[in-house]
């Protein structure tokens, strides 16, 4: 943007700057608008505390949740029907991931484990191994 060489942008330089790349670029391709409406879903589970992290497990078509201070993952369907609650946990749950190569949920808790349960097998704990640092994002890809 600095076309005169001199470490400084002015605003005039800036906004035509922008206003070219307006014209030159599909601007509207690149920005896509987002609506939102209402829903008629609700959550009518009882909450001991507000939900930490929500993640939508794709492949498994779950929504596993945790709860702020709990040592429990809780799971429920994409219409909030409750279906399952690990308590297996020693510490408290960070984040969970669906791998669905193996038919397994992998949770990482704050205790610098991972644990894999078998969704095939009642959510039968498989493995859990330590790691050195805490898994704060889990992704299957």
């Amino acid at each position: 943007i600095d076309v005169s060489g001199s470490n400084s942008v002015s605003w005039a330089e800036f906004t035509t700057f922008l206003m070219d790349q307006g014209m030159t670029d599909d601007v509207p391709r690149e920005f896509n608008v987002i609506s939102f409406c209402d829903s008629p879903v609700r959550d009518a589970m009882g909450h001991q505390s507000h939900c930490e992290k929500a993640c939508y497990l794709r492949h498994y078509d779950k929504i596993a949740f945790i709860e702020n201070d709990s040592k429990c993952l809780r799971i429920c369907s994409p219409d909030l029907v409750p279906q399952e609650e690990l308590l297996e946990f020693a510490q408290a749950p960070i984040c969970a991931e669906y791998v669905d190569k193996w038919g397994y949920l992998v949770v990482s808790c704050s205790d610098l484990s991972l644990s894999f349960f078998d969704v095939n097998n009642k959510l039968k704990l498989v493995r859990k191994i330590n790691t050195r640092t805490a898994q704060l994002v889990l992704c299957w890809s």
